[in-house]
């Protein structure tokens, strides 16, 4: 129970992001996003449990190696700089992306503030073991922008799932529903 945020991130994320990096051969736009995601994902598994497998995973072998978190933060750095950078060369916008696009509607602009604001949150945690490193890494992310207001931040809105509209226009949900309906209206 207590692993299971480890567990479901590590073998349905790392599924999911091998799927999409062999389909595009780890290029454009899907395979950028899947690479800020999986460092993003793999930040906060390795702020929560310490060190984790990362550069080794999806050579094919059954077990790997752990990453410490005085190589992995650089690593992950390294990672998402190289997506910051691919995405400067996208349109502001793009028609086919956004349609699948649920956090940002497909704006790059806003991919790039989310990958620099995550780059500067895992600088800020690997201060202590590389100063000069993690400063200047702040200092990239703080220059190409960051999330700082709130028409940049990332939704995902539940609104059209039917168990929010009937918990939310109904003021309640049961199990079952018609049998205290029937009830109430008697």
């Amino acid at each position: 129970m207590y692993n299971a945020p480890y567990t479901d991130f590590m073998s349905k994320f790392y599924s999911n992001y091998f799927n999409v990096m062999d389909n595009t051969g780890g290029e454009g736009v899907m395979a950028v996003v899947s690479n800020i995601l999986r460092v993003a994902i793999m930040h906060r598994i390795a702020d929560t449990y310490g060190p984790i497998p990362y550069s080794k995973v999806g050579n094919g072998a059954f077990e790997v190696e752990y990453d410490a978190l005085e190589t992995l933060y650089p690593r992950l750095i390294e990672d998402i700089s190289a997506s910051i950078s691919q995405l400067e060369g996208y349109n502001t916008a793009s028609p086919i992306f956004s349609e699948y696009d649920v956090l940002f509607g497909g704006d790059f602009k806003k991919w790039q503030k989310y990958a620099n604001s995550i780059k500067f949150r895992i600088a800020l945690r690997m201060s202590s073991m590389d100063q000069e490193f993690a400063k200047k890494a702040m200092q990239e992310a703080v220059n190409s922008g960051m999330l700082l207001d709130d028409n940049d931040v990332a939704t995902l809105s539940t609104d059209d799932n039917p168990v929010y509209k009937a918990s939310v226009s109904w003021g309640y949900l049961l199990g079952k529903c018609d049998y205290y309906y029937l009830y109430e209206w008697l």
